[in-house]
């Protein structure tokens, strides 16, 4: 050897080669080699633990053995690393739930795009294409079409003529998507109309309501032409009662003139309305 320390790295070489290393066997050691310090006994002590030995893991209030943690640190991170596999996080179902899209979305998104569609409506300036299901789930009259002996049935073609393309656009908006939004008053008339036409009974209520809320002296003769022309008797009853309350107001418009004019047999039902109603506040 060179000098000294070769010799001792050569030595320890070679015993460890020769002399069986200690390993812990309960409380004794079988010799099976001869450790250079006690820091390498100790890592070898538990390496071979670890492989023999089993861990605990919590379950309820008792501990299951399944190994010998080397510290307080890696049993907690064991226990939560087998929390998270078996206990989904609140959170992340959250977020899972977040990114589904609800059947509603799903509709809308096949109307917009043309998906799968199987029949069309043919106003003058323009075609819709549109799912039978769909359309006969939020009306009977579109049922009516595509499932007895009819030529819509036969065509898969719904000829639309009393109806501009606006209107039917957003009529049929509504029937995906229970949605109707900006409404203003000659638009919620159409409508009215269409919903009446299909018996989309949610459309035709929305419709109504909207016309309820925005009557004036100025378009309450108009509301009940509609409201008698459809035979409905909850709106027509609703703008009767309105120009009774404000009968001075309504009586002296070019629109009330024009009423009495054209429809005589509507003027004498409101006025007979106005003769009872004051009559029962008399009694």
């Amino acid at each position: 050897m060179k000098d000294k320390n070769d010799y001792q790295d050569f030595q320890t070489a070679t015993s460890n080669a020769t002399n069986p290393i200690p390993f812990s066997d309960g409380n004794k050691l079988s010799q099976i080699g001869d450790m250079t310090n006690k820091n390498d006994y100790q890592d070898i002590q538990t390496a071979t633990s670890n492989a023999t030995n089993p861990i605990t893991f919590s379950t309820g209030n008792k501990l299951t053995q399944i190994g010998d943690i080397t510290d307080k640190n890696e049993y907690q991170d064991i226990q939560m690393a087998t929390s998270n596999a078996t206990n989904p996080s609140p959170l992340s179902e959250e977020r899972y739930i977040e990114g589904l899209t609800t059947l509603k979305d799903g509709l809308i998104l096949l109307f917009i795009e043309g998906i799968l569609c199987d029949a069309k409506l043919k106003t003058a300036t323009e075609i819709f294409p549109v799912h039978k299901v769909v359309l006969s789930a939020q009306s009977p009259v579109f049922k009516s079409m595509f499932t007895t002996e009819m030529k819509e049935k036969t065509n898969d073609f719904v000829e639309i003529e009393d109806l501009d393309a606006d209107t039917v656009r957003e009529m049929l908006f509504f029937m995906y998507s229970d949605i109707l939004d900006n409404l203003e008053y000659e638009r919620a008339k159409n409508l009215y109309f269409a919903a009446d036409k299909y018996n989309i009974i949610s459309l035709k209520q929305k419709c109504s309501d909207f016309l309820k809320q925005n009557l004036q002296h100025l378009n309450c003769c108009d509301v009940l032409l509609l409201a008698d022309t459809h035979q409905d008797n909850d709106l027509k009853r609703y703008v009767q009662n309105y120009i009774v309350e404000n009968v001075e107001a309504v009586c002296n418009s070019d629109e009330w003139e024009n009423f009495v004019e054209n429809h005589p047999r509507l003027i004498i039902t409101t006025l007979c309305t106005l003769l009872m109603r004051k009559r029962n506040r008399k009694s």
